[in-house]
């Protein structure tokens, strides 16, 4: 993602974005801003170690995480601190939200998640308030 302005996709349900190894969390934000029909959304994280900016919490929730969204996906997750808000940002505001899903891909020793890491991460997303009463989480 670029800072340049994005495009409206009007007709745009499915996002697949492959993020680079500095992510900002903003710009993913105003691309979803971009997509009011997005119904599904996959998140791959870098497989390398990462930079990225600090999450902010926007102050605004894009159309189609108010009210479309379904599904959200995000690939690679390592249980950093602006990943998990990321997805507890979804998980509050989505309304319509079916599923969650976490996966995991175990790249090295050093950058998998420990058993420890999996369970404490795991519990603050179950216990994340959630604005769709049908939302399934699912870490894989």
């Amino acid at each position: 993602l670029k800072k340049e302005s994005f495009p409206m996709f009007e007709n745009l349900i499915h996002l697949e974005l492959h993020l680079e190894s500095n992510i900002q969390w903003h710009l993913v934000i105003k691309m979803l801003n971009h997509c009011p029909k997005l119904e599904t959304v996959m998140l791959h994280m870098p497989a390398e170690p990462y930079s990225c900016t600090s999450w902010i919490c926007p102050q605004f929730v894009p159309e189609c995480i108010a009210s479309q969204l379904k599904r959200c996906s995000i690939f690679n997750y390592t249980g950093r601190r602006s990943e998990m808000e990321f997805t507890k940002y979804i998980m509050q505001n989505s309304r319509a939200l079916q599923s969650m899903a976490i996966r995991n891909t175990i790249i090295g020793k050093n950058y998998s998640l420990s058993r420890q890491n999996k369970r404490q991460m795991l519990q603050e997303l179950v216990m994340c308030p959630k604005s769709s009463t049908h939302c399934k989480l699912f870490f894989k």
